[in-house]
């Protein structure tokens, strides 16, 4: 299969999720864009809201081309499709077509909050904890975690 033309398979996943944020209206979307020196119309569709199906359509100045990624999600909070499938067509008719099956369904977890807490890390009790550039500021104790919060290492006992 070849490529969506100034698109290749491993810019697919950017793509996709940059689309499905910028146009998660639902609604058909047309829009002009320029890309490499080329105007172009994209255009955003969702086929099938309940089946989560997306098609970003591109029509190529001369007419006779025309591109399409149709990305197929398990569900609306996943980042990334389960299935894309780049369409290339010329004089209406399909040319080529490259399925991008995901087959690492883990990425599209659900992170919990509590992972991107301290208390949800499981760093160990009396692991120190610093500022980004790991430089106290004059005056101030160097401080740890307990195993519950941050507190000020006790350097007098």
């Amino acid at each position: 299969g070849g490529p969506l033309w100034g698109i290749n398979p491993q810019d697919v996943f950017q793509l996709v999720r940059h689309q499905v944020d910028e146009h998660d209206s639902r609604v058909h979307t047309v829009e002009e864009r320029r890309g490499d020196g080329m105007i172009y119309t994209c255009r955003f569709r969702y086929e099938d809201p309940k089946l989560h199906i997306l098609r970003l359509s591109y029509q190529w100045p001369k007419g006779d081309k025309k591109d399409a990624l149709v990305c197929v999600y398990n569900s609306v909070d996943d980042v990334l499709p389960s299935k894309c499938i780049i369409e290339h067509s010329i004089n209406g008719k399909l040319a080529s077509e490259e399925v991008i099956q995901i087959e690492v369904k883990s990425i599209n977890q659900v992170i919990p909050p509590a992972v991107f807490t301290l208390a949800g890390m499981g760093i160990p009790p009396g692991t120190p904890i610093s500022e980004t550039n790991g430089v106290l500021p004059i005056g101030s104790k160097e401080k740890v975690w307990d195993g519950e919060q941050i507190v000020e290492l006790d350097t007098e006992s």
